[in-house]
């Protein structure tokens, strides 16, 4: 069923049980809507973000964009959102430009 997908999801996720119960919890009785402000302000390319350079158990991190950290985030997310059934909207700070990371 539809729980099963979610947990499996969640245990995909290698959460901690009580992280993945509060999850299942909000999603149906805290929050009717969660909106994500994401900054895409000029700062957004200094090169003091992370990311994560394998999903295994030894997992390191390079160096990258603050952009391309907080695009990682935003797509884990929406991805969390759409498969507990979250609505959730993901809004930038500023107006896209071409000066701007957005891209």
């Amino acid at each position: 069923g539809n729980l099963g997908s979610k947990d499996k999801f969640l245990d995909d996720l290698r959460l901690p049980r009580g992280l993945k119960e509060t999850l299942l919890q909000n999603t149906k009785h805290v929050f009717s809507k969660r909106i994500w402000i994401v900054d895409n302000s000029g700062s957004m390319k200094m090169m003091d973000g992370h990311e994560i350079l394998s999903s295994t158990e030894l997992s390191s991190s390079g160096p990258t964009t603050r952009w391309a950290e907080v695009q990682e985030t935003v797509s884990c997310h929406a991805q969390l959102s759409s498969m507990l059934g979250m609505p959730t909207d993901f809004r930038l700070l500023n107006p896209p430009s071409a000066g701007g990371p957005q891209q």
